[in-house]
């Protein structure tokens, strides 16, 4: 069977992107789709690696019924962009690429 993967990203990895995992996670989980898609959120950067999601992240989850979600921040680690999405990644955020901040998953593998 096809396994789908879904990564959900954005800049941190503690607020937005971790609630679109857990309310995406969720409505698998309700289908019965568990075995066919894999769902994710990473940070494209890594300043709150190994963090929760954020109190008001975990707040809406709860509030709207979803309390079994379980996170922790983590940075994208391997290339999985295609290129037009990695150019559109570095002009946007052309300030981390050298800088303290590495968007080293940009590279090719």
């Amino acid at each position: 069977m096809l396994l789908i993967n879904d990564l959900f990203y954005i800049t941190g990895n503690i607020c937005r992107s971790p609630i679109a995992e857990a309310v995406f996670q969720n409505e698998v989980k309700k289908r019965g789709l568990q075995d066919q898609w894999k769902v994710e959120s990473a940070a494209i950067i890594g300043y709150h690696t190994g963090k929760k999601p954020d109190i008001r992240a975990r707040d809406t989850l709860t509030e709207n019924g979803i309390a079994d979600y379980s996170h922790t921040a983590r940075k994208v680690r391997f290339c999985i962009f295609k290129n037009k999405h990695k150019n559109f990644i570095i002009t946007t955020f052309y300030y981390y690429c050298n800088s303290n901040y590495s968007l080293g998953f940009l590279c090719s593998e």
